[in-house]
């Protein structure tokens, strides 16, 4: 049974990079599932990056995976104690700190237009005020149809005078 207590998979268009604490020892090739994980991976075309031991009772738990051809990767991972310790100094967590440098860039920042009106910068006296002196309430005769297109286009004016439309460029990031 494979079981994976915390993980990361990221794709970058063709690069993949997968991390994560597997709960078997990747080190002991006669581990049965350790082995099967291996040459799954093999068959993939993937490899594991980690070569050391990454948990504090000497065996590799710990993976940095990425497809063999991959130049994602710019330094082999490195393992590191990361010397925590529990509000009594007495060290806490079993596994060691893996680090490497990625070849990604950061997504350029696009342009949008955005467009929206500020309803909150209303004053709604005003607007009470311009609702009670329009054509819908002072001239209420007609069909129902003529009501409803005199509604549509007298509360549209009103509502452009008290919020008209404000466009914006805006810088977002793309993730």
């Amino acid at each position: 049974m494979l079981i994976v207590s915390t993980y990361c998979i990221t794709y970058t268009f063709e690069e993949l990079i997968i991390t994560g604490d597997l709960n078997f020892h990747l080190d002991d090739l006669t581990d049965n599932v350790a082995h099967k994980f291996l040459e799954t991976l093999e068959e993939h075309g993937l490899s594991q990056h980690v070569t050391g031991k990454t948990h504090v009772h000497g065996h590799t738990l710990d993976v940095v995976i990425t497809r063999e051809n991959s130049s994602i990767l710019s330094d082999i991972p490195s393992i590191q104690d990361p010397h925590l310790c529990d509000n009594k100094g007495k060290p806490s967590g079993d596994h060691l700190a893996i680090s490497s440098q990625i070849n990604i860039a950061k997504p350029p920042k696009q342009r949008k237009t955005v467009t929206f009106r500020k309803y909150r910068d209303i004053v709604v006296e005003d607007l009470i005020t311009d609702l009670n002196n329009s054509a819908v309430l002072s001239n209420p005769e007609g069909s129902l149809d003529e009501f409803v297109k005199v509604y549509n286009s007298e509360v549209q004016t009103i509502i452009d005078r008290h919020a008209c439309f404000i466009t914006n460029k805006r810088h977002f990031t793309r993730t």
